[in-house]
């Protein structure tokens, strides 16, 4: 019998524009609220070295342990 999936799908790209950058976590309910400060870190770190200049403001928009659907995380860009 197979364990059921606990880490729940990583980052899933919704929009990728230079004005609004989005990702979601799906599936993954008991996210603590540290990690999801991790998440943030990896995709404004992430997005700078792929070569973009990360504007303020880059953050989880959406959280599901504050009720939302899932974990969302936004931000916007230019090129570097």
């Amino acid at each position: 019998m197979l364990a059921a999936q606990a880490s729940g799908r990583m980052m899933t790209a919704v929009t990728t524009s230079p004005s609004d950058t989005c990702v979601r976590i799906t599936g993954f309910a008991r996210m603590d609220s540290a990690h999801c400060r991790l998440m943030e870190g990896w995709m404004i770190s992430t997005m700078r070295q792929i070569g973009c200049d990360v504007h303020p403001g880059g953050r989880e928009t959406e959280c599901v342990s504050q009720g939302g659907a899932h974990h969302e995380f936004r931000c916007t860009w230019s090129r570097a």
